[in-house]
């Protein structure tokens, strides 16, 4: 999975932002070194920059005029976001934990029941609260009794 990223630089923000407090990640203006500070002066090197900066490297003497807040932003790609299944599908209920074979919104049969159950199994319905569940992700086996 790859998270886009952006810098934003707080250099021209100081004016209108308050600073951000410690413990705060800062990039060097000069290096492109991204330090994790602890407190001023004092912070650990945890990206490298164009210099030879080793990551994991702790110092307690940087110089804090050659460093901005670093924030970064990230977004998660659309194809990781999980998608609703389509119909006909499985769902279970929220509370109860039973499980419902949906073949469309709001109408479907009950297969699978527990002791919180309010319904009876294969109770059908064409008009189920779509809000009280969500789709089952687990995998349900049905077969025939032996006689």
């Amino acid at each position: 999975m790859a998270i886009k990223t952006s810098i934003k630089k707080a250099k021209e923000a100081k004016e209108v932002q308050e600073e951000t407090p410690f413990p705060k990640l800062m990039v060097s203006n000069i290096s492109g070194v991204i330090v994790f500070f602890t407190s001023s002066q004092v912070g650990v090197i945890v990206f490298r920059g164009s210099g030879d900066d080793k990551v994991g490297s702790e110092c307690n003497r940087w110089r804090m005029g050659a460093f901005v807040d670093y924030t970064i932003v990230a977004s998660v790609p659309e194809e990781v976001v999980e998608k609703e299944l389509p119909f006909p599908k499985l769902m279970i209920a929220k509370d109860s934990k039973e499980i419902i074979l949906f073949s469309k919104e709001e109408e479907g049969v009950v297969v699978y029941v527990t002791e919180n159950s309010v319904t009876s199994l294969y109770y059908k319905s064409t008009c189920w609260d779509m809000s009280e569940f969500e789709d089952f992700k687990g995998k349900l086996t049905l077969q025939n009794e032996e006689i």
